[in-house]
């Protein structure tokens, strides 16, 4: 089982208000920027790097772009901000996980379920 430390990336992006998703949009234009780019982190002892949340950030923003979500915490999903962090922009955040290894949570190994809003397909007769 995959052990998932504390250290959660939030994802910074955002579905854009004006348009509702659609096929033939690509995905950059159904998210919005929020900033130019993680700097280093530590969380506790482990240091991440600007390529390493780079990289989990894009993972983020790929799965929610695709209403996807991995593991058993549903990532990425709504950031609640239960810590009350000060954020410079409005709007919603969402959360998705980097591993102590560095790595994003990705759906390799790991069962990719549809959000939980997504439809239920009906079994055929």
């Amino acid at each position: 089982m995959i052990r998932l430390r504390s250290a959660l990336v939030l994802v910074l992006c955002a579905v854009s208000s004006s348009a509702a998703p659609s096929a033939a949009r690509p995905d950059s234009q159904l998210l919005a920027k929020r900033q130019d780019g993680p700097a280093p982190v530590v969380c506790g002892s482990t240091y991440y790097s600007t390529a390493q949340l780079k990289a989990a950030t894009t993972e983020g923003c790929r799965l929610h772009a695709h209403g996807k979500a991995v593991g058993t915490g549903e990532y990425p999903h709504v950031f609640n901000n239960g810590e009350k962090l000060g954020f410079t922009a409005s709007g919603t955040y969402h959360e998705f996980p980097i591993l102590s290894s560095g790595a994003p949570l990705e759906p390799t190994g790991l069962s990719l379920s549809h959000k939980r809003n997504a439809p239920t397909p009906t079994p055929a007769p």
